[in-house]
């Protein structure tokens, strides 16, 4: 009964209109070597989940340990961690297996790259992850970015697509009550990224390999980056490219202004100035919604009040070591998605960056 309040407890504090993206059941056309997180930054153990039975928890899966304690239980002999079903003994048991999964896989990738180094994709906001007739997939997204790029470099790396709870509902439309949820679900999006990129850190510090790419898009550009900031394995050689990012400018130039010592990262930035996604502006007229600066703030990808082009000037003045380039890609026009940038070798720059040319 405990567990079975704690669920509810912990549901209560969701949104209502929060619509959650479950990876329990794998899309036919995925591919080996996935990560997946949910909207707690978890990661997702080798088991078989119910889709609805998780969708019910709003895809949480320490709501789904806590309320399913045979199969914690079991999961839990597996990696041999010590288990008391109780209250905080509980959660800091499942937090401990979180570890110890997040091990186990980049101990597996780190094997699989066999000293090649990895390449992590990262999605955006909205991408649903199983086919639903309405928008392009997560997954499909990932295939388009994968042959854009190894049809103008030869790769070495290992792809690592980083599957995340970005969550998902329908689209902008004339209805400003439903605009409004929708912004507010791109709000809880960001607090999923934040969460995310807690354990995506960890892999990042735990790996062994010592070539890293980063390739992140939207709002999949905040997991990116402080995963970067975060780390303090600075035996890594990063590259990090933010394609479109839903973050502002701000938050690279805080962190390099406020150390002196950071990961050896090198930085490429895609913007868009007139994305209306990032501008939080209808793509008609321009001139409905809120704006770059509500519901997260989007200033970086799309160059409000030139956010992007300052980031280059204090990093060119006040970092000169850091490899920093700014490619402004408005000639793409109003789409923000990820497929608008894998098309007619837009993504020619990342090849370039990655094989550094």
């Amino acid at each position: 009964m405990r567990n079975l309040f704690f669920a509810i407890l912990f549901l209560g504090v969701l949104p209502a209109q929060a619509q959650s993206v479950v990876f329990s059941e794998k899309h036919p056309l995925e591919v080996d070597n996935s990560v997946y997180f949910d909207c707690d930054g978890y990661i997702y153990p080798n088991l078989v989940i119910g889709s609805k039975d998780l969708s019910d928890l709003n895809g949480s899966l320490l709501a789904w340990y806590s309320t399913h304690l045979r199969e914690t239980d079991s999961l839990m002999r597996t990696y041999q961690i010590p288990f008391n079903p109780r209250g905080a003994e509980l959660r800091k048991a499942i937090r401990d297996l979180n570890d110890t999964l997040i091990k186990h896989k980049i101990k597996q990738l780190d094997a699989l790259a066999n000293g090649n180094g990895l390449e992590f994709y990262i999605h955006g906001f909205r991408k649903s992850y199983l086919e639903n007739g309405k928008d392009v997939t997560s997954v499909t997204e990932f295939g388009y970015l994968t042959a854009s790029l190894d049809s103008t470099r030869t790769r070495k790396n290992l792809v690592v697509r980083v599957y995340w709870d970005g969550t998902y509902d329908c689209c902008f439309s004339k209805d400003f009550k439903k605009n409004k949820e929708l912004f507010q679900l791109f709000q809880k999006a960001g607090e999923n990224a934040n969460n995310v990129s807690l354990s995506f850190t960890k892999m990042l510090e735990w790996s062994t390999s010592i070539n890293i790419n980063i390739i992140a898009h939207s709002l999949g550009t905040k997991i990116a980056v402080k995963s970067v900031m975060e780390c303090t394995n600075f035996e890594h050689y990063l590259n990090v490219c933010l394609i479109a990012p839903a973050i502002p400018g701000k938050l690279i130039r805080d962190y390099y202004e406020n150390n002196l010592s950071y990961p050896n990262c090198s930085w490429l930035v895609f913007y868009n100035k007139k994305d209306f996604v990032l501008k939080k502006k209808d793509n008609k007229i321009g001139l409905l919604g809120p704006g770059a600066y509500k519901y997260e703030v989007t200033t970086l990808g799309c160059n409000k009040r030139r956010d992007a082009e300052k980031l280059k000037a204090w990093m060119s003045k006040n970092r000169p070591g850091v490899k920093f380039e700014l490619v402004n890609k408005s000639n793409i026009g109003k789409c923000h998605s990820l497929r608008c940038y894998t098309k007619n070798q837009n993504l020619i720059e990342v090849s370039n960056f990655l094989e550094d040319k």
